[in-house]
C-alpha cells in the first residue's frame, strides 16, 4: 500500500511539474510549436493538433503530415465549451505518466488556442471597423487610410476590390458550410502567392462584405538563384469565387471594380449596383461584375434627365400592354433574344423553356410590333429599350 501511495505521490508531483512547465510556455508566449515539441518529447512520439475543419494547426516534428491511422489516439480540444479541434498522438498505448501529460497538454493547448482566438477576434473587430470606415466614404484622409491599413496588414500598394454576397441567412452564418468553403478559398488565394496578401470577410446585417487584395502587376516572384523573376499574375477573385457561388443555390454576389484602398467606397457602391442591376438583366447568373453592367447604370442615371420613358413606350409599349393583359413574357423574351445575338437555343436556356416556345414567342412579337430584326440599328434600339424596361419595371 505504501508503495502505491508513493507512486501516486510521485505521479502527482510530476503532473504538477508538467503543468507548470507547459503553462509557463503559454504565459511566456513561447508559441504553439514549442509547446507541441515539449509534449512530444514527454510522451516520446509525434503529435498533431488538428483544427475543426481538418487543417493541421501544429505538428511535432514540425511540418509532419497527418495521415489518419489506426495506431493513433486522439482527444477533443475545446475553447469556451466549443469544439475547436483534436489532439492526436502517434501511438495507441500510453502509460500513467503519459496520460497525465496528455491531460495537461489538452489544457494548455486550449489556453493557447483561446489566446489565439481572442487575438483573432480583436483583430477581426478592428478590421471590421476599419472596413466600415472605408465604405462610409471620404471620412479618412489618404494618409490615415494608409497608416491604419498598414497597422492591420492591409497595404495601400496592393490593388483592392469589394465583393458583396447576399443570400439565405443560414448560409451566411460563420459556422455554415458555405462560409467554411469561402474562408478556405480566400485563404488559398491569399497564401499561395509569392507576395502574400491579406483580405477581409465581414458580416454586415443580411450580407457579407469582402475586401479583396491583389498584388499590383509587376511585383516580382521569388525565383531560384540565377533565374530571372517574372511579374506576378493578378489574382482573379471574380473567377475563383464565381465557381464557388455557382455550387450554392440562394446566393448572389456583386463585384465592384478594382482601385486604391482609400477608394473602396466607390467599389462598394459599384458592387451594390451590380447586385441590383445584374439579376434583372440575366436570370441565369448569380455573380455580377460592375464592369458588365456599367453601361446600364449610366442609362438609368441619364434617364433622370432625358425622357427615355417616352421612347420605350413608343417602341415596346404594345408588347408591355400585351404581356400585362395576357400574362405572357414577350418583352423578356425579346430582351434575351437580342442579348444572345438572336440565338433561339441560348434564349431558351436563359428562360428555362423549350426552343420551340421561343420561336413561337418571336413570331408573335413580330406580328404585334412589325419588327425588322435584320436591321442592326433596330436591334440596338430595342435592346436598350427592353433592358431599360426590365430595370424600371422589375417585380
Amino acid at each position: 500500500m505504501e508503495h502505491i501511495l508513493d507512486r501516486q505521490a510521485a505521479l502527482l508531483r510530476r503532473s504538477e511539474e508538467v503543468y507548470i512547465a507547459l503553462t509557463n510556455l503559454v504565459l511566456n508566449n513561447s508559441g504553439i510549436q514549442v509547446m507541441a515539441d515539449e509534449v512530444a518529447e514527454l510522451i516520446k512520439c509525434p503529435l498533431w493538433v488538428i483544427g475543426a475543419t481538418g487543417e493541421i494547426i501544429v505538428s511535432s516534428p514540425a511540418g509532419l503530415p497527418y495521415v489518419p491511422a489506426s495506431k493513433t489516439r486522439h482527444w477533443d480540444v475545446k475553447v469556451d465549451k466549443q469544439y475547436v479541434g483534436k489532439l492526436v498522438v502517434g501511438k495507441e498505448h500510453l502509460d500513467e505518466f503519459e496520460q497525465v501529460c496528455i491531460e495537461q497538454a489538452r489544457l494548455v493547448f486550449s489556453l493557447e488556442l483561446m489566446r489565439r482566438k481572442i487575438a483573432f477576434d480583436t483583430e477581426a473587430r478592428l478590421r471590421g471597423s476599419f472596413l466600415e470606415e472605408l465604405l462610409l466614404g471620404p471620412s479618412l484622409s489618404r494618409q490615415e487610410v494608409e497608416d491604419k491599413g498598414r497597422q492591420l496588414g492591409l497595404l495601400a500598394e496592393w490593388s483592392w476590390e469589394v465583393g458583396l454576397i447576399e443570400g439565405d441567412a443560414a448560409l451566411l452564418e460563420s459556422s455554415s458550410p458555405f462560409r467554411t468553403e469561402l474562408n478556405a478559398l480566400i485563404q488559398r488565394e491569399t497564401e499561395g502567392k509569392s507576395v502574400r496578401t491579406r483580405s477581409i470577410l465581414h458580416r454586415q446585417g443580411d450580407r457579407l462584405i469582402l475586401l479583396l487584395a491583389t498584388p499590383q502587376p509587376g511585383v516580382p516572384k521569388k525565383a531560384p538563384s540565377g533565374v530571372q523573376a517574372k511579374a506576378e499574375t493578378e489574382t482573379e477573385w471574380y473567377g475563383a469565387i464565381m465557381q464557388l457561388v455557382a455550387d450554392w443555390s440562394g446566393i448572389r454576389m456583386g463585384f465592384g471594380s478594382r482601385g486604391a484602398l482609400w477608394d473602396m467606397h466607390r467599389s462598394y457602391l459599384e458592387a451594390k449596383k451590380a447586385l441590383f442591376i445584374g439579376p434583372r438583366l440575366d436570370r441565369s447568373k448569380t455573380v455580377f461584375a460592375y464592369d458588365d453592367i456599367e453601361m446600364f447604370q449610366l442609362l438609368l442615371d441619364a434617364s433622370e434627365h432625358v425622357p427615355f420613358d417616352a421612347l420605350t413606350e413608343k417602341k415596346i409599349g404594345k408588347l408591355f400592354q400585351y404581356d400585362k393583359q395576357n400574362g405572357t413574357d414577350l418583352l423578356t423574351t425579346l430582351y434575351y433574344y437580342l442579348t444572345t445575338g438572336g440565338s433561339l437555343l441560348d434564349t431558351a436556356n436563359r428562360l428555362y423553356v423549350h426552343r420551340n416556345s421561343v420561336k413561337y414567342r418571336m413570331d408573335r412579337i413580330k406580328e404585334i410590333t412589325g419588327l425588322d430584326l435584320d436591321n442592326p440599328l433596330t436591334r440596338f434600339v430595342y435592346y436598350l429599350c427592353t433592358a431599360f424596361h426590365l430595370l424600371k419595371h422589375v417585380d
